[in-house]
């Protein structure tokens, strides 16, 4: 069977897979590009940091006997 030459582009930027580090895929086709990953990395931990303790999950309670 041929492989496919069908360019990748990436869903957020519009970059073509010769022109980025990595692509990843997704679902239905989406794929994301490694700077976009980068971009998204910066956004979440900016958030969180401005949320402080309340953008924390919680800790796993051990008291119930759940996790003993």
């Amino acid at each position: 069977m041929a492989k496919s030459t069908r360019m990748t582009f990436c869903s957020f930027c519009g970059k073509a897979q010769n022109e980025v580090r990595k692509m990843i895929a997704g679902p239905a086709g989406v794929h994301i590009c490694d700077s976009c990953v980068s971009v998204c990395k910066t956004i979440i931990d900016r958030e969180l940091s401005e949320a402080g303790e309340e953008a924390k999950p919680k800790a796993p309670e051990t008291s119930s006997g759940r996790f003993n």
